[in-house]
């Protein structure tokens, strides 16, 4: 039991170094962003600090794995793994029926949207099939902010899934289409395992063509997630009143 606590302990610290590491990386990438926006150069500068921060994250990573392994010498001890759930998307989900203009009602703490307000999303049907993606928000200081991107389909036998390429900084995510009747609501799902499988990021959106979702819908969409073994306490509501 002594060993137990103290493996639990150890591994919450990891964790919380990790984080704090991370949470800094971004905040450091958003900045040099913003500033690259007033000159072409310095955007060509921003992106090859984002690479070099993506090395630093790699190194990162490296070490707690070393870490992890460390600690399993020592105390012997097999950490249940946080895996990320099983997913089914959409059912023959559309993609023509889901363009357009989606804003986020709830979502879950995301790092790049930390106190972001009025968050929405421009969907857009591309000839090749792809998707053109411009998300915009106000951000945690007040100040307009935008992206664009590209979605693909990453499995045809699942075409809810898709991966979003963003353009400036260079990143890249899942977006699973989890339901949607189109018109009203959709939920949108990504998680991503790390660490060996110790630890994952999960990003949850409630989107509506509306500024708004009615209580009956948010508590459907909840009980999605949670019947997909997904926490929903989390979840908050994303300020709209812009």
């Amino acid at each position: 039991m002594c060993f137990n606590r103290q493996f639990d302990k150890d591994s919450f610290q990891i964790n919380s170094y990790f984080d704090t590491i991370l949470l800094a990386l971004i905040q450091f990438s958003n900045t040099i962003i913003e500033l690259s926006k007033k000159n072409d150069d310095m955007l060509k500068e921003a992106n090859e600090q984002i690479d070099k921060l993506r090395v630093d994250m790699k190194i990162i990573d490296e070490g707690l794995n070393q870490l992890k392994k460390r600690y399993d010498r020592i105390y012997g001890q097999e950490k249940d793994a946080a895996k990320c759930p099983d997913i089914v998307t959409q059912s023959g989900f559309t993609a023509s029926r889901y363009a357009g203009v989606w804003y986020e009602v709830y979502r879950n703490t995301i790092l790049f949207e930390l106190g972001a307000k009025c968050v929405n999303a421009t969907y857009t049907l591309q000839n090749d099939g792809s998707i053109g993606v411009f998300n915009q928000a106000i951000n945690w200081f007040g100040h307009y902010t935008s992206i664009n991107g590209t979605a693909k389909v990453k499995n045809s036998a699942q075409p809810g899934s898709l991966v979003v390429n963003f353009d400036s900084p260079r990143t890249q995510g899942d977006y699973n289409v989890i339901s949607t009747n189109y018109d009203d609501y959709a939920l949108v799902y990504s998680c991503r395992n790390f660490f060996f499988d110790w630890f994952k990021w999960e990003s949850i959106w409630f989107l509506s063509r509306t500024k708004t979702l009615p209580a009956e819908t948010v508590d459907a969409l909840k009980n999605i997630l949670s019947n997909m073994g997904v926490s929903t306490s989390k979840l908050k509501q994303t300020n709209q009143n812009c």
